[in-house]
């Protein structure tokens, strides 16, 4: 999940190169900190995988097969949110 990290910071210098007028700094300070989460989510999510191989019945696959449900629809999330910032900058640029 670096490349997320990538992103979200190539798009900060780009927005500087043209005077932090492509993305607004309360919109930066709120990806920053939703970057910040991606620890957690990565934590969570290799905590799923290793129980995983470990769960025999199907109850307990059913339950923990959830979490990663809700884990990966964490990091989507993650990514829709970069995605959209990218939009906001090629708009911007453009305008």
């Amino acid at each position: 999940m670096k490349n997320i990290e990538k992103i979200f910071n190539t798009l900060k210098d780009v927005n500087e190169k043209y005077n932090s007028t492509l993305i607004s700094t309360e919109e930066l300070i709120e990806e920053e900190d939703n970057i910040k989460e991606l620890t957690q989510i990565d934590e969570r999510m290799n905590k799923i995988l290793a129980n995983l191989d470990q769960i025999k019945d199907k109850e307990n696959l059913t339950s923990e097969l959830l979490q990663l449900h809700l884990v990966i629809g964490d990091i989507e999330w993650q990514f829709d949110q970069i995605h959209e910032m990218v939009r906001q900058v090629i708009e911007n640029i453009e305008d």
